[in-house]
């Protein structure tokens, strides 16, 4: 980053549309945003959620199904196959950020790149949140995140990972 705001170092694809997507556009738009901003705006565009929700339909974690909302207009929703994987995620994710005990690297990346979005909020209560900011802030700071983890949230917005907070959040695409 420079000042705080997100430029890249490397254009080169690295074989995934949507972090070859976001690479793109970073790399080809003049003005220069943090990685909130990024991720704000990215999380505005069209089609975002197919394209997020496609590879877990792949794995077997969302299932498409078609429909129409008032029976005119057509829609796509995403709905989670096993309810269980999120509630075993959601249980991770209490147990670290409302404990005090060791984290392991891929738990608090996902909470380095949930954070800014507000997705914890989602099964957490905000004020509850609030309370832990210096146990958060310990989590994303920690050595257990790593040097190169730091430096892909840093180059790059890197929020697939956000989604699989809310995986059970049913996405609808026009």
């Amino acid at each position: 980053t420079v000042d705080g705001k997100v430029e890249t170092l490397d254009t080169a694809p690295i074989g995934d549309p949507l972090f070859d997507a976001v690479l793109a556009e970073i790399a080809d738009t003049e003005k220069r945003y943090k990685v909130d901003d990024w991720l704000r705006i990215i999380w505005g565009w069209p089609k975002l959620a197919k394209t997020i929700a496609e590879p877990l339909v792949h794995r077997g974690i969302l299932r498409e199904e078609q429909g129409r909302i008032l029976g005119i207009f057509p829609r796509t929703t995403f709905p989670e196959v096993d309810g269980g994987v999120e509630d075993r995620l959601i249980a991770r994710l209490h147990d670290a950020i409302f404990g005090d005990g060791e984290v392991d690297a891929w738990l608090a990346t996902l909470i380095a790149l949930a954070r800014p979005t507000s997705v914890l909020d989602i099964p957490f209560d905000r004020k509850e949140l609030k309370a832990r900011k210096e146990r958060l802030d310990a989590l994303v700071e920690s050595e257990t995140l790593g040097v190169a983890v730091k430096r892909i949230l840093e180059q790059t917005v890197v929020f697939i990972a956000t989604t699989a907070a809310s995986v059970a959040v049913v996405t609808s695409v026009s």
